[in-house]
């Protein structure tokens, strides 16, 4: 949970784009190492949401909240000039997130 821990640290000391970045490397590698099982190698991150919901009744019920995440992060990501100050929805986002993926690593099963 350390990069969690330093995602929520970044946006407290106002680094809200690394913040975001950091969220989207949790999920990532959450998904890849704990949920998908090597059914979906090199499969994006839209696809591993979509299928670990599919598996999982917990990453199904937050699916929208998680695609919200990824979609925040490749705006973030991908966009030149965007800025450390967020929007009200994507700061509800990446709040969300936080909760979210601490839940999704405490659920999390064994490797």
């Amino acid at each position: 949970m350390t990069l969690l821990d330093d995602a929520v640290l970044a946006y407290v000391a106002g680094a809200s784009n690394a913040s975001i970045a950091m969220c989207r490397a949790v999920l990532e590698k959450l998904l890849k190492v704990h949920y998908r099982r090597d059914e979906l190698a090199g499969e994006d991150l839209e696809n591993l949401i979509d299928f670990c919901a599919g598996q999982f009744a917990w990453v199904a019920q937050r699916r929208k909240p998680l695609h919200g995440l990824r979609k925040l992060a490749n705006r973030t990501l991908h966009s030149p000039g965007t800025g450390t100050a967020l929007s009200a929805p994507d700061e509800e986002t990446l709040l969300a997130a936080f909760a979210n993926l601490k839940f999704l690593i405490e659920k999390a099963p064994v490797p």
